[in-house]
């Protein structure tokens, strides 16, 4: 039997139309999706406010194969 990956979630929100145009130019910029621009600016916030017990549970869910 094949593994199964964890169910994701949906994560709905509005912006700012230059927001978007913004993030999404930084997006293709760096190469990355804008999901993993989201991920990535949420472990940068992590390191930069000592976000410890949230910033644990990311890297426990990554190690486990996300």
């Amino acid at each position: 039997m094949a593994p199964t990956s964890p169910k994701l979630k949906d994560l709905n929100f509005k912006v700012d139309p230059s927001f978007h145009r913004a993030f999404k130019t930084a997006s293709a910029m760096s190469g990355l999706s804008m999901k993993e621009l989201l991920e990535a600016s949420l472990l940068a916030w992590t390191d930069a406010h000592g976000a410890e017990t949230l910033k644990a549970f990311l890297f426990k869910r990554d190690n486990n194969g996300r």
